[in-house]
């Protein structure tokens, strides 16, 4: 896996993602730093199963990370949410195709982390005392032979996200994730994005 590095502002940002063993890689994801300084990060995992897991991931993305301005941390995430959902519902029908998502967005903010997650891409914070916790709950259910089903995706299907909020206070990094990461499968697309905090470069 190719692993990405770039210092933004008051934030170092590592990156990566590979494919799944013998398949095309259907994850996407992006950074933004936006001109007040906040940063936004969406990491969105195409769902196994339809015909363009690839392609609402990508509008996921696209979507959520139009917006050039934060008026409302809350709002504008939730919004950007639900407008990536109908996006993808208006694809959907225009192709004739099912296809899905599962998505974690953050915004941060000055001393606060804005965060929401449909589907099962997660969130974590880890403390400058190295404990990591995870943040966002997982939109899943388990069957009786083991296998793990989403509950709730962007799929054009009703959604209601929610966007949650922690203090950045004592945190040193943020790591958005895929399953096929934080469950180390080689078989699965595995895509990540940490954000380390606070860090001070000397030039």
């Amino acid at each position: 896996m190719k692993i990405n590095f770039v210092k933004v502002n008051r934030f170092e940002i590592s990156n990566g993602s590979r494919p799944g063993k013998g398949k095309a890689n259907e994850d996407a994801y992006k950074v933004k730093n936006l001109p007040d300084g906040s940063l936004l990060c969406i990491v969105a995992d195409g769902m196994g199963g339809t015909d363009l897991p690839l392609v609402a991931a990508e509008i996921t993305v696209e979507k959520i990370s139009s917006p050039e301005r934060i008026e409302d941390a809350e709002a504008d995430l939730k919004n950007a949410l639900l407008v990536a959902n109908d996006a993808i519902c208006e694809e959907s029908i225009r192709l004739d195709c099912s296809m899905g998502c599962a998505v974690a967005a953050i915004l941060i903010c000055g001393d606060t982390l804005y965060y929401s997650s449909v589907g099962n891409v997660r969130v974590y914070v880890t403390s400058v005392d190295g404990n990591q916790r995870q943040v966002t709950e997982d939109d899943i259910c388990k069957a009786e032979n083991g296998n793990v089903y989403l509950t709730a995706s962007l799929s054009g299907k009703e959604i209601a996200p929610e966007v949650d909020s922690i203090s950045l206070d004592g945190i040193d990094s943020v790591l958005v994730c895929t399953d096929g990461y934080y469950n180390n499968d080689e078989e699965d697309d595995s895509t990540w994005v940490k954000i380390k905090l606070n860090t001070i470069w000397q030039t």
